[in-house]
């Protein structure tokens, strides 16, 4: 039923009040987060880098073409689902950092891991998450970027000259990791950010 929040029989006013809530702060997050899905799909959906989206309740609300080809996921499958069901991961090392960057925040965190893809294919990969965040810093969401281990970043890509699509039939199953400030991410920023996008909005 996918239910919004749930209350266990008897219950107190101030539960109700809790849980009602919780409930409206989900909706408004979820509200919030389909506003930014256009421009992050408009910035990673010809990426060479595997990308998946998913909300504050951990459910799959976005995965570009290169996420479709490495997990064997379609978009429309992927979807509501949760997020630990589409990407699978057993972790193998934590290579991030935990510093903050010259911008007072905090790098992407780096894992290696092992994806179980829908077909139930192992894949070693790096994953690499961080939070979407509205302009007044409130997390509506997650952003995942993940690539197979051993692969070199495409430097055309990283400067933000995408390929054609065409070009994202995987060789080999190799793909570019992502870098350690995914251009994407700054891109959805400068996006979210621009004058005329909140106008728009």
């Amino acid at each position: 039923a996918r239910p919004a929040a749930f209350l266990r029989k008897p219950f107190t006013d101030a539960e109700l009040s809790a849980c009602l809530e919780a409930v409206v702060e989900k909706s408004l997050a979820e509200e919030r987060l389909k506003l930014r899905l256009p421009g992050l799909e408009a910035v990673s959906d010809h990426l060479p880098q595997a990308v998946v989206a998913s909300d504050v309740a951990g459910n799959v609300v976005y995965l570009n073409q290169s996420a479709e080809a490495l997990t064997g996921w379609t978009k429309a499958d992927a979807c509501d689902s949760e997020l630990t069901r589409v990407l699978p991961l057993e972790i193998l090392e934590n290579t991030g950092s935990a510093e903050e960057n010259d911008d007072g925040e905090k790098p992407l965190k780096e894992r290696k891991a092992s994806l179980t893809t829908k077909t139930g294919g192992k894949r070693e990969i790096e994953e690499r998450s961080a939070p979407i965040k509205t302009a007044d810093g409130e997390m509506i969401g997650l952003v995942t970027v993940i690539a197979p281990v051993g692969t070199k970043p495409d430097k055309a890509a990283a400067l933000g000259d995408l390929p054609e699509k065409d070009d994202f039939a995987m060789k080999e199953g190799r793909m570019p990791p992502p870098p350690a400030r995914s251009e994407a991410l700054r891109k959805i920023a400068s996006i979210a950010n621009a004058p005329q996008f909140k106008k728009l909005i």
